[in-house]
């Protein structure tokens, strides 16, 4: 039964593929309604009432965090609250796509997908510099499915000195940083590929046929073939003229470890590749993996980018395939953005910013039925925690911190990073970025009594706080308001507005009004409000 439903699956998804010249061409307006017209049938059947639009507060918090990964500033909060156009949301996700926060927010999100936080040393140590060049990609545009087979076909002489290294040693830079965070190993290199842009967890097959798929030993053997040859011996070495990376054959097969038996390169659905004369392996695999008519492919990164706006994807993971017990909850939404997908040239903004325009996208997180409790019925907007970068970015959004990143050379990551936002960044390192985030005593420690968050709500060094406490001309009610604003991007509700200006009027613990503002604005920082994306 598992089998015929993979089958069935990925014939559903390859028929999509190959019939999307023949479906009409879709404005990102009209995928919007689609998506919602596409639940709301569900919803009818289910008799799930969805919940109501977002607030504008929570909105413009939400789409700042997603776009450009952190919240807004207070003036950019007021400016949206006071606009009254009725397509000001829709303005305001365009603008933030052109934003250049936008290029480092998803530079980072693409960094984290291709190679995932908590890996081996020496992933970690490659991690920024693969980053850079996909920020690259993300700047100029670049369309994801030639930035994948960019990747997957790097040029072997990406090599640049690196600082404390001896003169005349290299270490792989940009796109090759995949290769060696891999080790140039040809069987993590084929598991990290089939995870990362098919989908499909291939490793489980590496030893023996996969229990629960199709796949077989020798379809994973038949994927490693392809980058078989690499080697990383002239890496860290006098390279000279030389290639830093030398093929010791066409990658064409490989060896099976602890066996006799040769396997021929192959795609892992079964057909042979059509070599030609003097194509390189990785190329013609690149080609493979990025075609319009790969079942896998564009379903994979329509999920991920369905993922990253609701935390869940409409296949979770999204690393792994359908089974019965773990179906496409929504597979004919997942066909149309993966149809449109394709037929806009895997262009990543257009459904990013299709998906936005939605009516699903916009709706508040907060529970207003029983019947919304199910998160992949997409009723209501799942409540997600917040990325590394998104918290410390939030934070030195909220209090006007000046930090200051080092100015050296940012291409290689630093294991020893003693600023503030690298000390942030190390603690966080293992945040769990979906939807049930978990956090650590040490990382709850660092919220409520670290260095950085106590310099930042400081009177002597929060810019923010510094401001509002000593503006003459502003009413203590006023003064809340801006430091609302500020970390939740909303107005205090009437409760929370009456207890609080009589503790800042009665000075608080430390009978200094100055003092028991600094308190409001730690709490407001620390509240599950301020932490999480909702």
């Amino acid at each position: 039964m598992g089998r015929q439903f993979l089958f069935a699956a990925v014939a559903l998804f390859a028929a999509s593929a190959l019939a999307f010249a023949d479906e009409v061409v879709l404005t990102p307006r009209q995928l919007a309604d689609r998506i919602d017209e596409q639940l709301a049938r569900r919803w009818a059947v289910e008799q799930i009432q969805p919940a109501p639009s977002a607030s504008d507060s929570e909105f413009v918090r939400r789409v700042h965090l997603d776009l450009i990964g952190r919240i807004p500033r207070v003036s950019e909060t007021r400016e949206f609250l006071g606009d009254k156009a009725a397509d000001k949301r829709a303005k305001l996700i365009e603008r933030l796509l052109t934003n250049a926060q936008f290029v480092s927010h998803w530079s980072n999100t693409w960094r984290d997908i291709i190679l995932p936080a908590g890996g081996n040393q020496q992933a970690s140590f490659f991690v920024n510099t693969l980053r850079n060049w996909i920020e690259q990609q993300i700047r100029k545009d670049v369309p994801y499915d030639k930035m994948v087979r960019d990747l997957l076909a790097a040029p072997t002489n990406l090599a640049q000195p690196l600082p404390g290294l001896p003169p005349g040693q290299r270490i792989a830079t940009g796109p090759l940083a995949f290769f060696q965070a891999q080790e140039f190993k040809a069987e993590n290199l084929a598991a990290s590929t089939a995870r990362v842009f098919l989908g499909v967890r291939l490793e489980c097959a590496q030893c023996h046929d996969h229990p629960f798929a199709k796949w077989s030993q020798t379809d994973f053997w038949g994927l490693a073939a392809f980058y078989s040859g690499m080697q990383p011996s002239n890496f860290a070495r006098p390279v000279g003229g030389q290639q830093p990376v030398a093929l010791k054959n066409p990658g064409r097969e490989i060896k099976i470890p602890g066996k006799e038996k040769i396997v021929k390169a192959k795609f892992p659905t079964g057909e042979p590749p059509l070599w030609q004369d003097g194509a390189e392996s990785r190329s013609v695999l690149a080609e493979w993996v990025t075609s319009k008519n790969n079942p896998y492919f564009a379903r994979t990164v329509a999920n991920r980018l369905w993922a990253q706006c609701f935390g869940l994807g409409l296949l979770d993971p999204c690393d792994d395939e359908p089974t019965d017990d773990n179906p496409i909850r929504h597979p004919e939404l997942l066909a149309d953005l993966t149809q449109q997908f394709i037929a806009h040239d895997f262009d990543l903004k257009y459904l990013i910013r299709s998906i936005m325009l939605s009516q699903t996208y916009q709706r508040t997180s907060a529970l207003t039925h029983p019947s919304q409790k199910e998160p992949h019925a997409f009723a209501r907007m799942p409540v997600r925690g917040l990325t590394p970068e998104q918290l410390f970015d939030s934070l030195t959004t909220a209090t006007g911190y000046n930090f200051q990143p080092n100015q050296g050379n940012q291409q290689f990551v630093a294991f020893n990073d003693q600023s503030a936002r690298g000390q942030f960044l190390s603690r966080f390192a293992m945040q769990e970025r979906r939807t049930e985030t978990q956090t650590s005593i040490l990382q709850a420690l660092a919220l409520m009594n670290g260095k950085f968050v106590a310099d930042a709500t400081s009177l002597r060094t929060s810019n923010t706080l510094a401001a509002v406490a000593d503006v003459p001309f502003m009413t203590v009610e006023q003064k809340l308001d801006t430091l609302f604003l500020a970390a939740l991007s909303r107005s205090p509700r009437a409760e929370e507005r009456d207890r609080l200006l009589t503790y800042v009027q009665r000075g608080g613990t430390h009978n200094d009004p100055g003092a028991a503002l600094a308190d409001v604005f730690w709490v407001l920082l620390n509240t599950s409000e301020f932490l999480f994306n909702h």
